[in-house]
């Protein structure tokens, strides 16, 4: 997994002051990050997202390999228990032995969606950007979280320096296509998730930690 950059809400909310940004003190952006996912408001903003999607598909012409490709950290398990764990900071060995030790939990929102699809007889396979070697703590953490009904899992190939997430997936997603995998809807929550060919449908989820390049 490519080290994040740690994006902090604040800096979203730079105003204008004789045409130079007035920034928020670094603790209240921090304040700012908590309470937007404490507060219930990421949870509103996932409900209204969910309610959308399946108003889109809800009669839709699913055929027998329509795919559902889903992306895993904070789109359907949280890493905000990590980000509050470290203050908001990043670390590689820490976050990789969060991984191991299976921690994030299942984003309650996404799994309604996730079960709808699962209602509609779709195929679900899951795509990240996670590391190879650390794909059965994934699967297993998927698992407990209740993501038990998926086609497949598709971690990164370790020292895969060369492509951005964006070629990574679309080739990744034009490997399954080509397996005959019809590809109705990409879900995720980085742009680098969405971008390229063989998506279907795009559906962006808000993700207020950080940005991946």
């Amino acid at each position: 997994m490519k080290i994040m950059k740690v994006l902090f809400t604040a800096f979203l909310i730079l105003s204008l002051s004789n045409c130079a940004p007035e920034l928020v003190n670094l603790s209240v952006s921090k304040q700012i990050v908590k309470e937007y996912y404490k507060s219930g408001k990421y949870s509103e903003e996932l409900n209204e997202i969910v309610n959308d999607v399946k108003s889109q598909f809800n009669w839709f012409p699913f055929e027998e390999n329509s795919t559902v490709v889903f992306d895993v950290d904070d789109t359907v398990i949280s890493g905000y228990g990590y980000a509050e764990h470290m203050d908001f900071g990043y670390e590689p060995e820490s976050w990789y032995q969060w991984i191991r030790d299976e921690k994030c939990e299942e984003i309650p929102e996404m799994k309604k969606l996730y079960n709808f699809f699962i209602s509609k007889g779709t195929k679900i396979v899951f795509l990240t950007g996670r590391d190879q070697k650390v794909y059965q703590p994934t699967y297993e953490n998927l698992i407990k979280d209740g993501f038990t009904e998926f086609d497949t899992l598709i971690c990164r190939p370790e020292n895969d320096n060369h492509r951005s997430s964006a070629e990574y997936k679309q080739e990744e997603r034009e490997i399954l296509t080509g397996k005959g995998y019809k590809i109705i809807a990409t879900i995720g929550d980085q742009e680098g998730d969405l971008e390229g060919k063989n998506t279907g449908i795009k559906i962006k989820l808000p993700n207020y930690l950080y940005k991946l390049d």
